[in-house]
């Protein structure tokens, strides 16, 4: 006789039902599975302290599945080691937590522990289990485009969640298929010098994806500095004037950041649209936004956005 059990179960990545043992003791399916060598991947450093503080959260949850509590005890243990810290492979944490995800008696705690597996740097897992990543293959290459120079360029599988984060980014072009010579298939394409925030805003919703660490590689490489002037005379020394300002900031604050800008609403709609309400939080006190430190290049993105391009940039 099969296997019976009364408390019904889902794949923690694509809500399916589980119906067999070996799915039901994973928390996710056999198709899923397939994708483990992809997502079960660190894609950025571990932000343990932001882990910690979220993890705390679970002291006030009242419905926890009972089945679930012993294990989500031993993620907790492990994320409040003293060596903590100094880990880097969170992989059996990653899984514990999956499995308790694929009750539905833990929906409540979902978003919570989601974000404790992104601050663990599983952004690309995270990013799945909130319907916001592609499992699809998505291609990535460093490459000259017709009319736009050296550009990075990926084609992939259609994902709302990633065009948003896409045209956050300044200097993006979409490039319909035909459009461009260079470009044989429907591509979105950014300019070299973001190389940093199109790499994670990529992990996230396209963690299996080809090419990628080759072409952010090229493209840094390819971001060209302006050389520094020589005098062919003497010139004179100009009197010290006072530190320029940038018009935005970003403090660095323990495991969050703090986001010292003017008042723009449609910058403040984009966080929030862009980032979980456990990744941001108002400071009325400072009058300032503070910021998961693990989201800083999607950050970045924002402000440049709707600040302009120079806008971190003391002027």
């Amino acid at each position: 006789m099969p296997l019976m059990t009364t408390t019904s179960r889902a794949c923690t990545r694509c809500h399916k039902e589980l119906t067999d043992a070996a799915s039901m003791e994973a928390g996710i399916g056999p198709i899923c599975r397939k994708l483990d060598n992809a997502l079960l991947a660190r894609l950025i450093p571990s932000n343990v302290g932001r882990a910690v503080e979220l993890l705390g959260e679970l002291l006030w949850v009242s419905t926890v599945a009972p089945e679930t509590s012993e294990t989500l005890a031993k993620v907790i243990e492990a994320v409040r080691a003293p060596d903590a810290a100094a880990r880097e492979d969170w992989r059996l944490e990653v899984k514990r937590v999956e499995w308790a995800l694929s009750f539905p008696a833990n929906n409540e705690i979902r978003t919570m522990l989601t974000s404790v597996v992104a601050a663990l740097g599983y952004v690309g897992l995270a990013s799945l289990w909130n319907g916001e990543a592609a499992t699809g293959v998505a291609v990535v290459t460093c490459a000259n485009v017709e009319g736009f120079g050296m550009r990075l360029v990926i084609t992939g599988p259609k994902n709302s969640a990633a065009r948003a984060a896409f045209k956050t980014l300044n200097g993006y072009r979409f490039h319909p298929k035909g459009s461009v010579a260079t470009v044989e298939k429907a591509a979105w394409s950014f300019p070299v010098a973001c190389h940093a925030a199109f790499r994670l805003a990529v992990i996230t919703h396209y963690p299996n994806n080809k090419g990628l660490a080759e072409a952010v590689e090229l493209a840094a490489a390819s971001v060209v500095v302006a050389p520094v002037a020589r005098a062919s005379a003497p010139v004179a020394v100009a009197a010290p004037v006072a530190a320029p300002k940038a018009k935005c900031s970003i403090e660095h604050a323990g495991t969050m950041l703090k986001v010292h800008s003017p008042y723009n609403p449609a910058f403040i709609g984009a966080l929030k649209a862009t980032l979980s309400w456990t990744d941001r939080r108002w400071n009325s006190a400072e009058k300032v936004w503070e910021v998961a430190a693990v989201n800083e290049n999607v950050l970045v993105g924002l402000i440049v956005k709707h600040y302009g391009p120079t806008a971190l940039a003391a002027v």
